[in-house]
């Protein structure tokens, strides 16, 4: 049964691939001759393109927290509306999305170099005909080389009117490498206030810790091993579940000694502020939330987000290759947190949007 449904499933994915690569191929070319549609110029609204509607994952909420929070005080004579990106649009939000002002995405893994294959974003072709769209912290989840199909999608889309703000710099060489210029590198806005926290951040070891690991990335071994060091090194160990499922995988494997939090920000953030803790753990968003609580935090590079993140900002890490030689050194030893954040860029992006939207 299990390996007719695997079947079944490869033969899915090939013929989406086949069906964007060739038939989706010629549509968005047909499409990117078409007359573009133009939105009412009087519109006050600002759709937010919410990455966390629908969104398994609570470091989708962290993200859409801090950009809601930059967006609603900086556009404050506009209306906002929120569709999630986790779904197909309804008629009446395609429409909104059409005529809105403009279309703000807020971060996470929105791009992907092969859409026919997979992206985050549940999308229709049609969907690249939206005008006033514009990137927020977006970053490219996964490495490779962009599609035709994504290079055409993704060029028709992001306009020259507008500056994209990405969160790294491998993302923008990949839309540069595509002809798409009108890219900055401006960090995760998860980000924009860590440089001025630093200072606050204890230098020195707490004597408990909050950890986090992934459901959807999960490799026992490398997970059995960052229990270990940190019941070897702290007191008390509390676990966050940030993922759907985190928790019912760290349940079954990891239970011993381990205090468990609800699956909500506002249980982390209770622990963050009522508990002497550091974090060490495998979610970026677990842990960059820590960071804007002052806590001293050790993110474990699983993936190409933390990695290219802290080429640009000096992300506490370690890579997932080094938890053995290198974590428990990086616990006890005594660092100073040290994030860089370029406000130019910040300044730069808000001054071309708020031009553009005439403000």
């Amino acid at each position: 049964m299990l390996i007719t449904q695997f079947i079944k499933l490869i033969f899915r994915k090939y013929f989406q691939s086949l069906y964007y690569s060739t038939i989706g191929l010629r549509k968005l070319k047909k499409l990117s001759l078409s007359n573009k549609i133009y939105p009412n110029t009087k519109s006050k609204e600002i759709i937010i393109y919410n990455t966390a509607i629908n969104s398994s994952n609570l470091g989708d909420d962290i993200i859409v927290y801090f950009c809601k929070k930059f967006l609603c005080n900086t556009f404050t004579e506009y209306k906002f509306k929120e569709i999630s990106t986790h779904k197909i649009p309804t008629k009446s939000e395609f429409e909104a999305l059409m005529n809105a002002k403009a279309v703000i995405v807020c971060g996470s893994n929105f791009l992907s170099p092969t859409m026919e294959n997979y992206s985050e974003w549940k999308f229709k072709i049609k969907l690249s005909g939206i005008p006033n769209f514009i990137l927020l912290g977006a970053g490219m989840g996964i490495y490779g080389e962009i599609t035709p199909f994504s290079k055409l999608f993704y060029s028709k889309l992001l306009v020259n009117k507008y500056l994209h703000s990405v969160r790294d710099e491998y993302t923008q060489a990949k839309l540069n490498e595509i002809g798409i210029e009108n890219v900055i590198n401006t960090g995760c806005m998860s980000m924009y206030s860590l440089q001025e926290k630093c200072n606050s951040i204890p230098c020195k070891k707490a004597k408990q810790v909050v950890t986090t690991v992934s459901h959807f990335i999960r490799k026992k071994e490398r997970d059995f091993l960052l229990f270990d060091i940190l019941k070897r090194n702290y007191e008390k160990i509390y676990f966050w579940p940030q993922g759907e499922n985190d928790y019912k995988y760290v349940r079954k494997y990891f239970n011993d000694k381990v205090i468990f939090l609800d699956r909500s920000l506002s249980a982390y953030e209770n622990c963050l502020k009522n508990n002497d803790v550091d974090y060490v753990g495998i979610r970026l968003h677990g842990g960059i939330f820590a960071l804007n609580h002052m806590r001293r935090s050790i993110i474990i590079a699983i993936d190409n987000r933390a990695t290219e993140i802290s080429k640009d900002t000096n992300l506490p890490i370690v890579y997932e290759k080094d938890i053995k030689s290198d974590l428990e050194n990086m616990i006890n030893n005594e660092w100073e947190t040290n994030i860089k954040i370029n406000k130019d860029n910040w300044e730069i992006w808000n001054e071309n949007l708020k031009n553009q939207l005439g403000i």
